[in-house]
């Protein structure tokens, strides 16, 4: 896909870092408007992280996190969760794990800090049970 627009770094105070090449702006409006249409369709699908990204997965009832990496993505358009994750842990190559969109923030963490955070949240829960 072509892109109809480029960013700056520098700009002067009250510009735009956004510009359209080649001042094509009947271009950059109508496929802004598609753009448009497919979100509020519901069609627009916006995803945490892209394949090969590394992210850090809490185990269930393991109480510790590992270093994974997202090798597929599926959008599964018959189930209720419609995006699906497939996950390899780092230290087990060939071995995939599913899981769905909504397990970003639960059990799936794009950064060590929050999974190391979540991590500490679910073991004082536990504590207070």
């Amino acid at each position: 896909m072509e892109r109809l627009t480029e960013r700056y770094d520098i700009t002067p105070d009250g510009e735009s870092d956004v510009w359209v090449k080649q001042h094509d702006y009947i271009s950059a409006m109508r496929k802004l408007c598609d753009y448009e249409d497919l979100e509020e369709q519901g069609l627009l699908v916006r995803l945490p992280c892209k394949v090969g990204t590394e992210v850090f997965v809490i185990f269930p009832g393991i109480n510790h996190y590992a270093k994974c990496q997202i090798k597929k993505i599926e959008i599964k358009p018959n189930i209720f969760e419609k995006i699906c994750y497939f996950i390899e842990p780092v230290v087990r190559r060939g071995q995939y794990l599913k899981y769905f969109n909504n397990k970003f923030g639960e059990t799936i963490f794009l950064t060590r800090e929050e999974a190391e955070k979540k991590l500490k949240e679910m073991k004082e829960e536990c504590l207070s049970l």
